[in-house]
């Protein structure tokens, strides 16, 4: 469905109006994630030495909803950690994403943000790429101090994604940010069932990876790794209803398909329509509300 950018975000925004995972997404970032960083940024050399600026990598970050927000917590844990910096912070956002639309969007974000609150020396690169493409581009060693993946790494191979990254890109005591799928969650069940089928939370041929997948791929290079988890709920009652718009953007979303209701094949579309009844539950305001969790997992160089 990521060849028809514009079916796309319009099936992507129905599921974020019909879930809470964008407002429990906004918590954890408020009030977890600066403190898993405070001993990261810890880590890194201070701005203080004639180390280059401090570096993050974005890799599919649509239009930075939330890189700016792991931008804030990084400069503002800069700050707090070099209270007595006699040079002005340097920071360079490199952001890999292949939607042109979504470039557009990030560059009025990044616009917007480095006039705000803080007093740095702020640059971006906006590559429009895929990050198979990217990877494939010879390039200076990027030596990143911080690179996340938030909702990218099912569209890729995400053991070589990961190993090209550590090897590459990440600096010593660097650390990645990826955001997956947990063994609890209703994604993971649906893919499994349905994944040989062609009918998956991401493109057929590619792959539905959940936390337990991500803590192999690290114990098999030895990598340390951190482990979180926070959970949501999204609402399915619309897909219950035949004629229902949004419903058909909601089955569109949840399978990757354009135009699902149209184009499957009814024995198939009878299993997937079983699955979901049988995942939602009936909550006493009448909504049909399947619960989901994402795993929030971090590598560490």
């Amino acid at each position: 469905m990521t060849s028809d950018p514009v079916h796309y975000t319009k099936s992507h925004d129905a599921f974020c109006k019909k879930s809470n995972l964008d407002q429990c997404k906004n918590k954890w970032f408020q009030d977890s994630f600066p403190e898993i960083m405070k001993p990261i940024i810890c880590r890194w050399p201070s701005p203080e030495t004639k180390v280059p600026a401090v570096r993050v990598l974005g890799i599919g970050s649509a239009d930075g909803k939330f890189d700016f927000k792991i931008l804030n917590v990084i400069v503002d844990g800069l700050i707090k950690a070099n209270p007595n910096l006699s040079t002005k912070l340097s920071l360079l956002n490199r952001v890999v994403e292949p939607s042109s639309s979504s470039i557009d969007g990030y560059k009025e974000c990044s616009t917007v943000w480095s006039k705000g609150r803080y007093d740095i020396d702020a640059s971006f690169e906006l590559v429009q790429d895929t990050f198979q493409d990217y990877a494939m581009k010879e390039r200076e060693a990027g030596q990143f101090q911080f690179i996340h993946f938030l909702s990218s790494i099912y569209y890729m191979n995400a053991e070589e994604a990961l190993v090209y990254c550590m090897e590459k890109e990440l600096a010593k005591n660097g650390s990645i940010l990826l955001f997956s799928f947990t063994e609890n969650s209703f994604w993971t069940a649906f893919a499994r069932r349905f994944h040989d089928n062609g009918i998956c939370p991401a493109p057929p041929g590619f792959t539905c990876y959940s936390s337990k997948d991500l803590i192999s791929i690290a114990k098999k290079y030895n990598w340390r790794y951190e482990f979180h988890h926070l959970k949501y709920w999204f609402d399915a009652t619309e897909l219950f209803k035949d004629k229902s718009e949004i419903g058909s953007f909601l089955a569109d979303f949840l399978t990757h398909t354009i135009n699902f209701r149209g184009v499957t094949e009814k024995a198939k579309y009878d299993a997937v329509m079983k699955f979901w009844e049988e995942e939602a539950k009936t909550e006493e305001d009448g909504r049909r509300l399947m619960w989901c969790e994402v795993g929030i997992f971090f590598l560490h160089k």
